[in-house]
């Protein structure tokens, strides 16, 4: 269990990262693509937060669906910027 938070804090610290380049690129350029990937970018950290943060909840119903939302919409812009 102890292997599983140190992967889930590498994984959320790389994406805070990612934010950070995509937001300087961002910025740079002005291209409007980046500020959906930031967006998504941001919704799968809160679905990491939620893995690191409520490991000792039990699995509720709402925040099961609070977390596979937070997973299908990164997903869906990102596959929606790519698509475009």
């Amino acid at each position: 269990m102890e292997w599983t938070n140190a992967v889930l804090v590498l994984a959320l610290m790389s994406i805070c990262m990612v934010l950070a380049l995509f937001a300087y690129l961002n910025y740079r350029t002005k291209k409007p693509y980046f500020n959906l990937w930031i967006v998504a970018w941001i919704f799968y950290a809160a679905h990491l937060a939620a893995a690191i943060g409520l490991q000792g909840v039990p699995d509720l119903p709402v925040l099961v669906m609070v977390r596979r939302s937070c997973i299908g919409l990164s997903a869906l812009f990102m596959f929606g910027e790519a698509s475009a």
